[in-house]
């Protein structure tokens, strides 16, 4: 834990036995710990070298969606798999995320293209997949989808190939792939605020940064470091993060008017990136191993 860091729960929701919780990636782990990073432990360990993403948690905390290896998988509170949604991606995939209402869970194509797409959470795999935005290009690509709290529209970030130069910019969808919107010019790594009021990016410009929804009154909220991933905690009074300072990464949190930053994740041994949170729900994970 960074020195300083508070003893106390931050983002606490609810009640004592049910307190947020927070996850990150380490290497080929994920980890959970409290909302101050104290007491972590060990969720899903994946073989070494093998790919594994951040964790999506469903609405009620019950489960999380994750991309382990080349499969899109939903695990239960102690990271057993229940079911594969999507299996054999045949190239990169990105974070998937859990729609507010529980019924989808987006997370770029895969090997159906460079694209943005949902797919039941039920599962159904590659038949069930609906893609809603695809760059027709494989040098070109989109990542980081994340839901209004409505779940029928999705921000995500587009990278467009263009001579002499990559155009980064964040884009909104409905999820019957209609109504597309340039929302933040030159940014990536949206994340919609719980309230759908505010949008958490990473600019071009350098830092995180929070707006109106729609991309209006744009305002820095981090000023130090390589910082990337925004994810809001679950009432959003926090903003978790990652951020790399001399190629080591930590996760920290930041109030969205940008004051109380403080760091949460760090060790000497590995890398602590892509934060997530968990809602205050009870948790029964039972004994674990510890983080690596």
């Amino acid at each position: 834990m960074i020195a300083g860091a508070a003893t106390a729960d931050p983002a606490r929701q609810g009640s004592a036995l049910a307190p947020v919780r927070l996850t990150f990636r380490v290497g080929s782990s994920i980890c959970i710990a409290r909302a101050d990073g104290t007491h972590r432990s060990g969720f899903v360990r994946m073989r070494p070298r093998w790919a594994v993403s951040r964790a999506s948690w469903s609405p009620r905390g019950k489960y999380a969606a994750l991309m382990r290896g080349a499969s899109l998988d939903v695990v239960d509170q102690r990271g057993g798999v229940l079911r594969h949604v999507i299996r054999h991606f045949s190239y990169g995939h990105d974070d998937p995320v859990w729609s507010p209402d529980g019924r989808w869970i987006a997370v770029e194509s895969g090997g159906h293209g460079p694209g943005i797409g949902i797919v039941p959470a039920s599962g159904g795999d590659w038949p069930a997949w609906r893609e809603l935005w695809g760059p027709g290009g494989l040098e070109s690509g989109a990542d980081s989808p994340t839901w209004t709290p409505d779940s029928r529209q999705l921000a995500f970030a587009a990278h467009l190939l263009r001579p002499l130069r990559v155009e980064n910019d964040i884009y909104s969808i409905g999820i019957d792939g209609n109504g597309l919107r340039l929302l933040v010019p030159d940014a990536g790594h949206p994340a919609y605020s719980p309230d759908g009021s505010r949008l958490a990016y990473v600019s071009g410009s350098g830092g995180i940064w929070v707006s109106n929804a729609d991309g209006t009154n744009p305002r820095r909220v981090t000023t130090e470091g390589l910082d990337a991933h925004p994810a809001w905690s679950p009432r959003g009074r926090l903003i978790a993060f990652e951020r790399s300072v001399d190629g080591h990464t930590s996760i920290y949190a930041v109030k969205p008017d940008g004051s109380g930053e403080r760091g949460l994740v760090s060790s000497p041994r590995y890398d602590a990136t892509l934060p997530s949170w968990r809602p205050a729900t009870p948790f029964h994970g039972g004994p674990r191993r510890p983080c690596p």
